[in-house]
């Protein structure tokens, strides 16, 4: 049986669930329909709906998927934020899960896998924030959660529901549209991405 999905704590400015009931298209193209109420759906070129963490995933080949939306109503200048993703990783390697913002103006927030296994979350021309060493299983199912506090200015990581990571770090952030496995043709991720969450506040341990 499909196993349920928790209540979503508040503050949700972004949910791509990617269940084939958000799937459809618009102006002609894949779209997967943002249901948060700011609905920044994302359009999505050369990906395959799977059988995913909760229902139904979206499978990214590591070379021409791209998902596409605008960053809209999510977190920008120094506000906090909170990333929440499912993603099973076919390969090792630098790939990207998710970022926003504006890449050519140091102004976008990423989060991405490392090499050696590791998360990261940096700011284009700005800080580098890394959990090195986290574990991080190929064909296997990971929940990720980078939080960003501002008035702290710390970034926290969980793996699994684990917290793997707490580092200092300061991110400004302009707006420019949101990736999902790609940062401008860089890092392409090669795996399943399911439930992917932003929040406009600090989510705690036990959020």
């Amino acid at each position: 049986p499909e196993e349920e999905r928790e209540p979503l704590p508040k503050g949700v400015l972004l949910h791509l669930s990617f269940d084939m009931k958000s799937i459809c298209r618009q102006d002609g193209r894949p779209y997967a329909r943002d249901q948060s109420v700011n609905r920044n759906g994302a359009f999505m070129r050369d990906v395959e709906p799977v059988k995913g963490r909760f229902g139904t995933a979206i499978s990214l080949d590591g070379k021409r998927s791209r998902i596409a939306g605008s960053d809209a109503l999510l977190p920008a200048g120094t506000s906090p934020v909170s990333i929440s993703l499912w993603f099973l990783p076919r390969k090792p390697g630098f790939q990207v899960l998710f970022t926003y913002g504006t890449a050519h103006t140091a102004g976008a927030r990423e989060v991405s896998l490392l090499d050696p296994p590791g998360l990261c979350f940096f700011r284009w021309g700005g800080d580098d924030c890394q959990a090195e060493n986290v574990p991080v299983t190929l064909n296997v199912w990971h929940h990720c959660v980078v939080t960003y506090d501002e008035i702290k200015r710390t970034v926290t990581f969980y793996l699994d529901g684990e917290k793997v990571g707490s580092v200092p770090g300061y991110f400004y952030t302009t707006r420019g549209g949101y990736l999902i496995g790609s940062s401008a043709g860089e890092g392409l991720f090669d795996g399943l991405i399911d439930e992917l969450i932003v929040f406009s506040q600090v989510l705690s341990e036990n959020d």
